[in-house]
């Protein structure tokens, strides 16, 4: 989630500084060229601030899911059978020592996050995980 909003936010920040170049750039002479180079600067400042606070700032939908735990596919992921079928999932070090403390075929419930990377991967990030009480 973090990661996602700091690019977008990168992104849009680099645009805005790019836009407000323009404008500034653009002079306040009463030229017909400036004229046009000063509106053109602030349309595209605003679109470009519109498109960075409609998409940058989002928030991700959290899900919630529950599975079994089947162990660490590395220092920052971890798979869980959901349903059948196995789930890779990012975390960062504020989940590592939860993790360390599963077992495997453990049944949990956890939150997360999706991020389509492109048509066929998902990056799907862990935000909290914990052992399903016993019934």
């Amino acid at each position: 989630m973090v990661r996602r909003w700091t690019s977008k936010l990168g992104r849009g920040v680099m645009a805005m500084l790019l836009a407000a170049g323009l404008f500034i750039g653009a002079g306040t002479g009463t030229s017909a060229a400036a004229m046009i180079g000063y509106t053109y600067s602030w349309t595209a400042y605003q679109s470009i601030w519109q498109a960075f606070v409609l998409d940058g700032l989002e928030e991700e939908e959290t899900l919630t899911g529950t599975g079994r735990y089947v162990g660490m596919a590395d220092p920052h992921t971890i798979e869980v059978i959901v349903k059948g079928e196995a789930y890779a999932f990012q975390l960062g070090d504020d989940l590592r020592e939860t993790v360390e403390k599963l077992e495997e075929d453990d049944r949990v419930v956890f939150e997360y996050t999706e991020e389509p990377l492109d048509e066929i991967a998902i990056l799907r990030t862990l935000l909290s995980i914990k052992v399903m009480e016993q019934e």
